[in-house]
């Protein structure tokens, strides 16, 4: 195609309408100044969303789509032999059965099948980001078991805090106080919690940090690094996740970046419908071996140096769901507090979230709009609502439930109760510590997210039914 091609049919309009004709040094002109601009310039990703992503990235989904380029993940073939090694080491560190195999194998082929399988939401690029982020994910396991395998038996055989102090474990439904309530414990002088870096960081040196100076290890900012690096695809994803959820290296953080090493939480909801359906069963099947979470955790509690004898840990996600029987047998002594909120605001909010978190990776093609987001979550967290509630139902005795109601009228009562639950005192001293970290993180400091439940075309008709059984919590 020549460019008088291109320049006939416009300049016919331009005359048309009384304009001069373009020439073609100007079209030329013109198309270089608007590539130029493509990596400065962003648009929102739907006109629902007010996240935005670098008009570049949608030209790259946008050939991929043209020439069939990024249809599957990449890399495939060198993610399952990495995997496979990844297995061998975790077999001979941590003692893992057959049967912890065929699990986190069955859950890596779900995932990594469901990206690629008809009726996935994944663009081009989030086909490529999925395969990089695995890649790094797998590698965390490589060289967490293999410092493991290195090291002498009587490293391993020291009692952690964990199993000498009673921890504190906040379950609870995503969006529903969980944060606000951990991050007011993680105040108490004793406690202590996993920083976001401690299982997110990609350095080789995967030792325990100093607990009294954890905050200032240097494989912190490389993790800082990487959240700015977002703004590379999104000048205000990032701002925009934290009017949901503030992240940093250094914040006492859930512990979802070790669990998010096995399998994915937010983006099942892009997965096909088969890979989703799956990735449910996987969760909440009694015939599955889960144990491998809670006993390769435990390996890392055990190996984290105690900072007094007072010390204990507050430990805290929502994934934890998909392995309470297991957690609850590895730490015998573990206290549980589920944390719970009307569905009705729970559901908009984690999808508001979860469109923030994927909207790079989500393909909103066919007109579907926002609708598969809201599907998928509503099956994932009511899965979770189900499996909380028959485990507080088998051990009642180790569990605690607070409502978000009762957290933000008076989160010092409900963390009063938090501790004569876990048979921990709760002295002056600590409540004025709690008091001043309330002061310094007022609710919405970090703006405030807009969500709705039209928006994922949900209804309260529809929600009220399926969390019928939940509304007890409430």
């Amino acid at each position: 195609m020549s460019l008088g091609m291109i320049l006939d049919p416009i300049n016919k309009v331009l005359n048309t309408n009384g304009l001069p004709s373009l020439t073609t040094p100007v079209l030329i002109g013109s198309m270089g100044v608007w590539a130029l601009s493509l990596p400065f310039t962003s648009s929102k990703v739907h006109p629902q969303s007010s996240v935005r992503m670098r008009n570049l990235w949608f030209v790259v989904n946008r050939c991929c789509n043209l020439f069939g380029l990024l249809k599957t993940v990449p890399n495939k073939a060198k993610l399952i032999a990495v995997h496979e090694q990844v297995l061998d080491e975790e077999r001979e560190a941590f003692n893992d059965s057959s049967s912890c195999e065929e699990s986190k194998r069955s859950i890596f082929t779900i995932q990594l099948e469901g990206v690629d399988q008809e009726g996935n939401m994944f663009t081009p690029l989030g086909r490529f980001i999925f395969s990089v982020d695995m890649m790094l994910r797998l590698k965390r396991r490589l060289r967490f078991a293999k410092h493991v395998k290195s090291l002498p038996p009587s490293a391993l055989n020291q009692p952690s805090s964990v199993e000498v102090n009673a921890p504190i474990v906040i379950v609870g439904l995503p969006r529903t106080g969980s944060t606000m309530i951990s991050r007011l414990l993680s105040a108490d002088p004793n406690s202590r919690s996993p920083l976001y870096w401690e299982f997110a960081h990609d350095s080789d040196d995967v030792s325990p940090a100093d607990p009294k100076r954890a905050d200032q290890d240097y494989r912190a900012k490389p993790v800082d690094d990487g959240f700015a690096k977002l703004s590379l695809f999104s000048p205000n994803g990032l701002s925009e996740f934290f009017k949901f959820h503030k992240v940093g290296a250094t914040e006492h953080e859930e512990i979802t970046g070790f669990s998010r090493r096995y399998f994915y939480d937010m983006e099942t909801a892009l997965l096909s419908p088969e890979a989703q359906r799956k990735r449910l069963e996987w969760q909440a099947s009694p015939n599955v071996d889960r144990s491998f979470l809670a006993t390769h955790l435990a390996v890392w509690f055990r190996l984290q140096p105690r900072a007094g004898d007072g010390e204990f840990w507050v430990i805290k996600s929502p994934a934890y769901t998909a392995w309470l029987p297991e957690l609850a047998s590895a730490f015998p002594n573990a206290r549980f507090v589920f944390t719970s909120r009307d569905p009705k605001s729970v559901l908009p909010s984690l999808c508001g979230l979860n469109e923030v978190a994927s909207s790079i990776k989500f393909d909103y093609k066919n007109g579907r709009d926002l609708a598969p987001l809201g599907e998928g979550v509503v099956g994932r967290i009511s899965g979770y609502a189900k499996q909380q509630e028959a485990f507080i139902k088998s051990q009642p005795e180790k569990c605690l439930a607070l409502s978000y109601r009762e957290m933000v009228k008076e989160p010092l009562a409900c963390v009063n109760e938090i501790y004569r639950h876990a048979g921990k005192d709760f002295t002056k001293e600590i409540e004025a510590c709690m008091k001043a970290h309330m002061n310094d993180n007022k609710k919405g400091k970090h703006g405030k997210a807009v969500y709705s439940l039209e928006k994922f075309q949900l209804s309260e008709k529809m929600i009220d039914e399926e969390f019928k059984s939940y509304a007890q919590f409430l």
